[in-house]
């Protein structure tokens, strides 16, 4: 393994004819797991954490925190009770963060779907191990529950513990900073999500004109595709601030406006599927 790594995957693969994925899981790294509709992401979500693939090596260290399985929790117990033995700062920052402080003594079982996700993703990331297997559960948070999880799991990661997880939603990717993309199970791309946006397609400027055709042929040294529409432009750049910066100084009154549409990481998602 390699020094210090929490986790490291070698040409793992949960299908005989699919292709390995090979990473390293640092300290106060975070990793999501994502893929299209045709991947089985849980599937190998679940081998990742069992260490269980078809193909290649899993291999992790005997510290690491294991996720926390429904089957173990009384849904008769309260939430607070639920946390009994691992009581502390660290618990009452999680419960406090997914928002549950004031429900320590509601049971499980009444909690509903966003809340019971609340409660394992609280309990998960209370715990002292190193590597936190979070699973989907932050999917099924709404937009107010979710500024609580980052806000926890930023101050996780800052503390130097590391997180994987799956999930569909590219924000909860975004935050947690690194991602396995998955086309019909075969990895495409592992690693920083700024790496993959600029993998993306370019950036697209939409410029606003009297003159297209001027404007257009002065763009085209520094553009990659040009669509003169009636007033206006539609321009692909690798470099979509510098052209705007360049056609705003040069271009006088020709131009009206110029609006730069970098990548999103949603854009990046789709087409590396």
């Amino acid at each position: 393994m390699s020094s210090g790594a929490l986790l490291r995957l070698e040409g793992a693969a949960t299908r005989k004819n699919s292709r390995g994925l090979s990473l390293s899981v640092m300290p106060g790294d975070g990793w999501a797991l994502m893929g299209d509709r045709r991947s089985d992401v849980d599937r190998l979500y679940k081998s990742l954490v069992a260490g269980d693939v078809e193909r290649g090596s899993v291999e992790q260290p005997a510290q690491a925190s294991s996720p926390f399985k429904p089957g173990r929790m009384n849904t008769r117990a309260t939430v607070g009770g639920a946390f009994k033995r691992h009581e502390g700062v660290a618990s009452a920052r999680a419960l406090s963060a997914m928002g549950l402080w004031d429900e320590l003594g509601r049971e499980v079982g009444a909690l509903d779907e966003e809340e019971t996700a609340a409660l394992h993703l609280a309990y998960l990331l209370s715990q002292p191990g190193p590597l936190h297997f979070l699973g989907r559960w932050a999917d099924l948070l709404s937009p107010w529950r979710t500024a609580g999880f980052f806000t926890l799991l930023d101050e996780v990661l800052e503390l130097g513990q590391a997180v994987f997880a799956s999930t569909s939603r590219a924000e909860t990717a975004a935050r947690l900073g690194k991602v396995v993309v998955l086309k019909a199970d075969d990895p495409r791309f592992a690693g920083p999500v700024g790496d993959l946006i600029v993998q993306a397609r370019p950036d697209e400027l939409i410029v606003e004109t009297d003159e297209p055709a001027a404007v257009a042929a002065m763009a085209a040294p520094f553009t990659m595709r040009v669509t003169v529409l009636p007033g206006e432009l539609h321009i692909q750049a690798a470099d979509g601030q510098a052209l705007a910066a360049r056609l705003l100084t040069s271009g006088y009154g020709h131009i009206r406006s110029v609006v730069v549409r970098a990548p999103t990481l949603e854009d990046a998602l789709l087409q590396a599927t």
